[in-house]
Parts: structure tokens; C-alpha cells; sequence
């Protein structure tokens, strides 16, 4: 199950905390929340045409959301 939590990095280690998945968690934080707020077309997910912020990081948060966390 997904729960739209935002890019907030608290929100997001308290979502690893309840048993989501690494990925789970990034893609509720991005391509979910995007379709909760109608703009999907706009923002989730890196794709011609649409908006982004990137940020490159060293460590691979896939494996644990915690990183995020400067």
C-alpha cells in the first residue's frame, strides 16, 4: 500500500518506519503525489516536458530513505 507523503524527509523515514519500501516511499513522495494533486502531467517523474528539481546525491536511496536526512 502507498501513502502520499511528500518530499518532506521526516515523512518520509516515518514511512520506512511503518514497513513502506524504499521505493515505495520515493514514488508516493513524487509520481503520487503528483496524481493526488492533478498534475501529473506537470511534475512526478522526470520526463521530457515536464517540470524537475534534481538532486544528485552519493548515496543510493533506494536502499535507505534515512540518507536523506542531511
Amino acid at each position: 500500500m502507498i501513502f502520499p507523503c511528500s518530499m518532506d524527509p521526516d515523512m518520509m523515514i516515518l514511512g520506512a518506519s511503518t514497513g513502506m519500501s524504499p521505493p515505495d516511499i520515493l514514488r508516493s513522495a513524487t509520481l503520487d503525489d503528483a496524481r493526488m494533486t492533478g498534475l501529473k502531467g506537470e511534475l512526478g517523474s522526470i520526463e521530457e516536458g515536464k517540470l524537475a528539481d534534481v538532486t544528485l546525491m552519493a548515496a543510493n536511496h533506494l536502499e535507505r530513505v534515512e540518507r536523506l536526512r542531511g
